[in-house]
Formats: C-alpha cells, structure tokens, sequence
C-alpha cells in the first residue's frame, strides 16, 4: 500500500459511508505512526489502518552474562527509508477481529 492508494481508498469511503473516526495515532511497538479510519460499512463496523515506520536496518541484543541477567533487544532504524502496512479490522461484540485486506482492494 502506498500512501496515493491510502489516500485514494479513505476518499473513496468517506464518499460512500458514513466516517465514525480518523486519525492518527503513535505506534505500541516502536517509533512511527498508524493513520486510520473507521466506519460503518456493509460488514459493519470497520477499522483501516496504515502503519508507517522507518525500516529495521539491525539489532542486537544487550545483555549481561551472568545467569539470569535480562536481556534487551536495541534496533537500529533507517533515517531514509520507511515501511508501510495495511490492515483492516471489523467490531464483532467489542472486540476487533481482523479482515482479509485484500477485500479491500489492497496488497497486503
């Protein structure tokens, strides 16, 4: 998914459905930004969501060597170049059950 196609979709659905939410919010797992939409289309309540990161170049970990010492993870993130995702997500009983995104017209 590209961020034209992104764009092209979320206009194509605030055209069509009524918008219940949009944003943009920070990412749990690291640095980035997920940007959706949500809506109340013919499957019901749905969630889209792009997540932009910047790509993982290199990791390692960074630990002690005694015996039972934790153990951490660091990455190493591109300054250049970044990853894109899509996912699409429907309410079922408050809970968020995931899509096929391809129904969605996307390569995901």
């Amino acid at each position: 998914m590209t961020k034209e196609r992104w764009a092209e979709l979320t206009g194509m659905i605030k055209d069509a459905y009524p918008v219940v939410a949009e944003g943009t919010e920070p990412r749990e797992e690291g640095p980035g930004t997920i940007e959706f939409i949500e809506f109340q289309g013919p499957l019901g309540h749905i969630r889209l969501e792009l997540s932009i990161h910047p790509a993982v170049v290199g990791k390692r970990a960074i630990g002690g060597k005694k015996m039972g010492a934790g153990a951490k993870v660091q990455y190493e993130y591109s300054q250049s170049d970044e990853v894109m995702s899509f996912s699409a997500w429907r309410r079922v009983n408050d809970a968020w059950e995931p899509v096929d995104a391809s129904t969605f017209g996307a390569n995901a």
